[in-house]
């Protein structure tokens, strides 16, 4: 899989795989309001403070009509949905209502046409159902290879003493099976670290306020845990921080699920 067809949350999805031009016609409208008239908006944001109007001395409001962004968005959101109507998206999501699981599931395209998108929240609401964590690929095996996930990953080493972490680290002459090199031989040792690491993981997200991980930090935050650990076991191999980072979104939400249904 290249970079490109890596899957993406929700709105980073919205924004490089739908059509440019519809992208840039929410942008263009955006533009023409000032952070405060946009304040108030049932859609999300694609332009940030800086890139719009600025607005008047007196901070006083025109009252300006929000129709015409609205209209963009909802042309937007159209061809979104056609795109994952038609195959040429896929979605997945760890269910939250009516049930709630712990792993990636697919949403199925063909419901598209009735998803209620939360972008910035990356949550999908169709009929009773709910996702959140919502991952999109545009290569179709991203689905059915989510279903790893649902093997029960490495249990914690209890007998590594307390504050260290465990080492389910494979040994250096231990094979990957064909064609999983970097997927499922890998997914059991970072979903273990994430584990073993959670509060190290916790507070790099409150430093970032609390929104979604930037997985490219966290992923060398994580390599370098990882890599102190297997210093101290000669003979142990670790994954590649880019293996990391392609695994972190859903492992991560994977695991965040299992700490909110335990409290």
């Amino acid at each position: 899989m290249t970079s490109e067809d890596r899957p993406l949350c929700l709105f980073d999805a919205l924004r490089s795989w739908s059509d440019p031009k519809l992208v840039e016609a929410v942008r263009v409208r955006e533009r023409r309001y000032t952070a405060i008239e946009l304040s108030g908006a049932r859609c999300s944001r694609l332009v940030p403070d800086t890139k719009l109007r600025m607005p008047p001395r007196d901070n006083s409001l025109s009252g300006i009509s929000l129709s015409w962004l609205y209209a963009a968005w909802d042309a937007l959101e159209r061809d979104f949905k056609r795109r994952l109507t038609r195959g040429e998206l896929f979605a997945a999501g760890v269910e939250a209502a009516p049930k709630r699981g712990i792993a990636h599931v697919p949403i199925p395209g063909v419901w598209a046409a009735d998803f209620v998108f939360d972008f910035d929240r990356d949550v999908i609401k169709v009929g009773t159902g709910r996702y959140t964590a919502v991952l999109i690929s545009r290569t179709e095996w991203i689905i059915p290879s989510l279903e790893s996930v649902r093997e029960p990953a490495t249990p914690p080493n209890r007998e590594s003493g307390a504050g260290a972490a465990s080492q389910p680290f494979p040994s250096a002459g231990e094979k990957e099976t064909a064609g999983e090199r970097g997927r499922a031989s890998m997914r059991p040792v970072i979903a273990q670290a994430v584990r073993d690491y959670w509060p190290d993981v916790c507070a790099f997200v409150r430093r970032q306020g609390g929104e979604r991980p930037n997985w490219s930090e966290l992923a060398r935050m994580l390599h370098k845990r990882m890599d102190k650990a297997a210093s101290t076991a000669p003979g142990v191999s670790i994954p590649h921080q880019d293996t990391i980072r392609t695994r972190l979104p859903d492992i991560y939400a994977e695991v965040l699920s299992e700490k909110t249904v335990r409290n």
